[in-house]
């Protein structure tokens, strides 16, 4: 759903940033503890501003010269949320407005090898993935912090690589993949499938494909096969002409 908006995607104030950090606590509580500060400041701990970019969408650009260096750090995840399982994901998405849970659909992410969502609820959710044709600029550390990788000017944008992300958790994959739909707008009452619904459709999956693949493999049989009894027919033939002679 974020395609629809991304040309005049709106700027979210500190305001707006508190209200997903509320909402968060109360998504995960009291089966989970939260991951975020309990002060509502952001990560970001250099000169910045937010950007509309044509075509991109949001953008995170320095308003000074940022120089590289051992201990320069541009961003912290002390705003990270973590959503370690689907009911507390659900719960936050119903808890805020659409068009932003549309956005926070988008921004989220999983990193390789874990198994709960994360989303960062400040700024931070805004840098942007390299093009083709750009270089990251900005690096992420073991501690998960942003550092510079060179020296950055003002009134250049601040780019990362999303290398390291991934969406390796069937619920999670299936919010991404029906965030657009209309029924969404009802995150409480969406029907997600079940273990044995997800189940039938593998064995759907699979009946089709075998098939299909029994038609294709009868398909070049016969193609195979045509000439074969052709050669015999004629040698058939020209045997029967011998013994007439």
């Amino acid at each position: 759903c974020w395609r629809r908006h991304r040309h005049t995607s709106p700027i979210l104030d500190q305001a707006t940033w508190e209200l997903l950090q509320d909402a968060y606590r109360h998504a995960v509580q009291p089966e989970h503890n939260s991951t975020i500060a309990l002060e509502p400041k952001s990560g970001l701990l250099v000169p910045y501003e937010v950007r509309l970019i044509p075509g991109k969408g949001r953008g995170i650009f320095a308003t000074k010269k940022i120089k590289s260096g051992e201990g320069v750090i541009i961003w912290k995840p002390i705003q990270s949320a973590e959503f370690p399982d689907r009911l507390s994901w659900q719960r936050f998405l119903s808890s805020i407005p659409y068009e932003i849970a549309c956005d926070a659909c988008h921004w989220s992410y999983v990193r390789k090898k874990q198994k709960s969502v994360f989303l960062d609820l400040d700024d931070g959710a805004l840098f942007n993935e390299a093009s083709a044709n750009e270089e990251i600029n900005v690096e992420e550390t073991r501690e998960c912090s942003l550092v510079p990788l060179r020296d950055i000017e003002a009134g250049e944008e601040m780019i990362i690589t999303y290398s390291g992300l991934s969406d390796n958790i069937d619920w999670y994959k299936y919010f991404k993949q029906q965030a657009w739909k209309p029924h969404l707008l009802d995150y409480d009452n969406m029907k997600y499938p079940t273990k044995e619904e997800e189940m039938v459709g593998h064995d759907w999956n699979m009946l089709l494909f075998l098939v299909f693949s029994f038609m294709i493999i009868c398909y070049f049989w016969k193609k195979i096969k045509a000439p074969t009894r052709l050669y015999c027919d004629m040698r058939k033939k020209g045997t029967e002409f011998s013994r007439i002679e």
